[in-house]
């Protein structure tokens, strides 16, 4: 999943700081799920775009 941001290399730091592994594609957050994610990583993944929800395009 990709998602637009204002600074896609800010923000994949900001989310590392907070235990959260993305990664940057193209100027935009890249997010991958996979079969061991489970609501708890979604939920913190929710939190963590909402807290720096400054870097969101």
């Amino acid at each position: 999943m990709s998602i637009p941001s204002s600074d896609a290399e800010a923000l994949v730091g900001a989310l590392a700081d907070d235990g959260i592994v993305t990664s940057s594609r193209d100027g935009n957050l890249r997010v991958s799920l996979h079969g061991y994610n489970d609501d708890r990583d979604i939920d913190r993944l929710m939190a963590g775009l909402a807290r720096h929800r400054h870097l969101l395009a």
